[in-house]
């Protein structure tokens, strides 16, 4: 999905933070943004690094996975968002001549 991540701090949400994205991420194009807390992809909590890996384990290039996240819209409120993300296909590399 072309995002970093690292544990989030906020007490009242489990997940993992998105700090930035890679130059051509398809979860920023889908409308996941920076501070973003992804809690579920697809059945799958997310909680630790780990879920990450475990639900995105299967999955092709090109699938659509539901990720869900925890978006601050205020000082003190979040609000719970479902975004589907086309895994990204990548680029065929051309031989070294």
């Amino acid at each position: 999905i072309g995002v970093m991540l690292e544990p989030t701090h906020e007490p009242d949400v489990h997940g993992m933070e998105i700090t930035s994205f890679s130059p051509e991420s398809n979860g920023l194009k889908a409308g996941l943004a920076e501070k973003d807390i992804i809690t579920g992809i697809d059945d799958i909590p997310i909680k630790e690094m780990d879920d990450v890996r475990i639900a995105m384990l299967d999955k092709l290039p090109g699938e659509t996975v539901t990720i869900r996240v925890s978006r601050k819209t205020g000082d003190t409120t979040r609000d719970a968002r479902s975004i589907k993300v086309v895994l990204h296909r990548p680029t065929p590399q051309r031989p070294h001549p």
